[in-house]
C-alpha cells in the first residue's frame, strides 16, 4: 500500500504557474552553468589531479556518487567535468521547472515518524537550485519542496532538478537522536531529475541507531 502511495505521488510532470494573461506559464529550470559546475566539482573533489573523478573520490560526494550510471557515459568508473556539464545539459533540455517528490525514512526497519528531511543543493551547482524540506508522518513518509521561505509562489511545490546532500534530523527532549551521518556530517545524497528511474517510488531512507 505505501508502495503505491509512493508510485502516484512522485510525478515528474513540468509543474505549472499562472501568468499575467491568466494562463499557466512553464516553470523554468534553474539556471545552472553546465561547465562551471563540472569545473568546480573537480577543483573540489580530485584529490589525486587527474582530471577524473575516481570511484573512491566519489565516495566524498555521495549525490554525484549515486548518479554515477546516469553520468559516466564512457563507462570507464571515472567521472570528468565534462560527463557532469553533459548530464547537467541533460536536465536543461528536459526542461522539466519542478517535480513532484516524497521520500520515505525508517529507523531500524520502522517508519520513522517526525523526522525533518532536507535537500541541500551542491555548492558546485551554483546559487540557482533552491533547498527542499519535507517532515515525515506516522508512515515516515514525507512530502518534499522547495523551503518555504525560498518559494517565489507559495502554492507552487516541488522540488527542482539537480544534485542534492540529504540531512535527515530527528530530534527528542532536544536532543538529536540519529547518527551525525545522517545529519550534521551527512553520507547521504540523491540526484533529482525526471529520468531518473531509480527515485519513481519515492526515495528511500533505511537508517539505523549505529
Amino acid at each position: 500500500m505505501i508502495h503505491r502511495i509512493l508510485s502516484v505521488t512522485m510525478m515528474t510532470l513540468p509543474l505549472m504557474t499562472a501568468g499575467c494573461s491568466g494562463r499557466p506559464s512553464r516553470i523554468e529550470p534553474p539556471a545552472i552553468n553546465p561547465v562551471a559546475a563540472g569545473t568546480a566539482v573537480l577543483s573540489k573533489y580530485d584529490r589525486d589531479g587527474d582530471e577524473t573523478l575516481s570511484p573512491s573520490e566519489l565516495e566524498s560526494v555521495a549525490s554525484l556518487n549515486s548518479a554515477v550510471d546516469r553520468v559516466d557515459s564512457d563507462r570507464d568508473g571515472k567521472i570528468t567535468a565534462g560527463e557532469v556539464t553533459r548530464r547537467i545539459q541533460n536536465w536543461q533540455e528536459l526542461r522539466v521547472g519542478l517535480m513532484r517528490l516524497v521520500c520515505q525514512v525508517k529507523l531500524d526497519g520502522q517508519p520513522l515518524e517526525g523526522a525533518s528531511v532536507t535537500l541541500t543543493p551542491e555548492p558546485f551547482l551554483g546559487d540557482e537550485v533552491l533547498p527542499a524540506e519535507g517532515l515525515t508522518d506516522a508512515h515516515g513518509m514525507a512530502p518534499l519542496s522547495i523551503a518555504e521561505e525560498f518559494r517565489v509562489e507559495p502554492n507552487i511545490t516541488g522540488v527542482q532538478c539537480g544534485w542534492y546532500q540529504v540531512r535527515v534530523s530527528k530530534l527528542e527532549n532536544g536532543q538529536e537522536i540519529l547518527p551525525a551521518k545522517y545529519n550534521s556530517e551527512t553520507t547521504l545524497g540523491c540526484e533529482v531529475a525526471s529520468d531518473n528511474r531509480n527515485i519513481v517510488p519515492g526515495l528511500q531512507f533505511d537508517l539505523s541507531r549505529n
